[in-house]
């Protein structure tokens, strides 16, 4: 059972170009998230019920967005986009969770 505290982390491996990544925890749960690492370019969106994709941050290299404060549930999310041109990208999200059900 997930409580409040407990870690929040996501993990893509292999997500091909062009792929997304929802940072979006299940209904009833949100997270603040930390920390998100890649290794190829990245696009980062957030995403509502009336605004969706609105691209506020790209990454042309691998790296990391550390030191994040990002609320995110099931409503309010971010999307983390594979942009490389070619290549699989490996991204790994953390955080913890705020809210259980």
């Amino acid at each position: 059972m997930t409580v409040v505290g407990d870690k929040f982390v996501l993990e893509a491996h292999s997500l091909a170009n062009n792929g997304t990544l929802a940072v979006q925890p299940a209904s009833g749960y949100e997270a603040t998230i930390h920390n998100i690492m890649y290794n190829q370019a990245v696009q980062f969106f957030a995403n509502s019920p009336t605004t969706t994709s609105f691209m506020y941050d790209s990454d042309g290299t691998a790296g990391a967005r550390l030191g994040l404060v990002q609320d995110v549930n099931n409503t309010y999310y971010i999307t983390v986009k594979n942009v490389s041109g070619s290549a699989a990208a490996e991204i790994v999200v953390t955080g913890v969770y705020t809210k259980t059900p």
